[in-house]
């Protein structure tokens, strides 16, 4: 599948994964409280790191490999947060 990544200039402070090369929306996905200033993509295009002006960083486990099934899960501990959430 071939997916695009947005997460800047969106005033929800979301990241929209969109199916290329339609461009519909896949998903998407919140939890940043400031604008998303930083993405980037794992080695393994598994994962999206994301830093945002609230001081967090998320990592975002959207493509795993296609065994995998469809979760999405938050865990919040102090002010580091991680997530999960999987569109495949």
């Amino acid at each position: 599948m071939n997916e695009i990544v947005s997460s800047l200039g969106d005033s929800q402070n979301q990241i929209i994964v969109w199916r290329y090369p339609t461009m519909s929306k896949v998903v998407t996905l919140t939890g940043h409280t400031n604008r998303v200033l930083h993405s980037a993509i794992s080695p393994d295009g598994q994962s999206i790191a994301t830093c945002a002006g609230d001081e967090t960083l998320q990592f975002w486990n959207v493509f795993p490999p296609l065994k995998s099934q469809r979760c999405v899960s938050l865990s919040v501990v102090g002010e580091t947060s991680f997530v999960r959430s999987y569109i495949r």
